[in-house]
């Protein structure tokens, strides 16, 4: 996989870690404040509260969804999630990439010890490594987004055989493993032919 579409997905994930991190925020405050709003109004129609105590519950009830905005929402939103970090939580995740994601990262901003032989053979490595986790979001993301234009398609060609396939790392139709130089990604709203990960020989 060439360094610069590892690099891209890793960008796009990071974008998605983020908005997700804030969309789980935004619901979990929707749900406190709901939970919060019914439990002060059972309290007080239960108990009859008096105007102080009423404040207090509703002060404390603020306090809880002040606490959950900053927490989930504007932390998330403000914090400075970097490609290394992606590179790193994948790597905790999948411990076959053995380092190498995080290298690649380092690799690819420059500024690293080490010939250029070897940090090529790293980032080549780390790309391989990565194809499957990058095709098991594609397939997840065609089955649970929206699309970008109504209609469109994503999808995952073994160029080898010609076939679709429906699984992230062995072609569901010949059973061959899938690797950058024989799969292309169909992308139905950038035109009708499937990209190849990597440039033709």
């Amino acid at each position: 996989m060439p360094p610069t579409i590892l690099m891209q997905s890793l960008e796009a994930l990071r974008r998605k870690v983020k908005l997700l991190g804030v969309a789980y925020g935004v619901g979990l405050l929707l749900a406190s404040a709901v939970a919060l709003l019914l439990a002060a109004v059972l309290l007080d129609y239960l108990l009859n509260l008096p105007a102080l105590p009423r404040l207090v519950v509703t002060l404390g009830a603020l306090g809880v969804v002040g606490y959950v905005l900053v927490r989930y929402i504007l932390h998330p939103a403000m914090s400075r999630l970097t490609i290394g970090d992606v590179a790193g939580k994948l790597e905790t995740t999948f411990p076959q990439f053995d380092d190498r994601l995080r290298s690649t990262v380092n690799f690819m901003r420059g500024g690293n010890p080490g010939s250029d032989t070897m940090q090529q053979r790293v980032i080549t490595e780390a790309g391989a490594d990565l194809l499957p986790v990058l095709n098991a979001l594609l397939i997840w993301g065609e089955k649970h987004t929206s699309a970008p234009q109504p209609g469109a398609h994503m999808g995952i060609v073994h160029r080898t055989c010609g076939a679709e396939s429906t699984s992230a790392d062995r072609c569901s139709n010949c059973g061959e493993p899938l690797t950058a130089a024989e799969v292309s990604w169909s992308r139905s709203w950038r035109g009708p032919d499937p990209q190849p990960l990597t440039p033709a020989r």
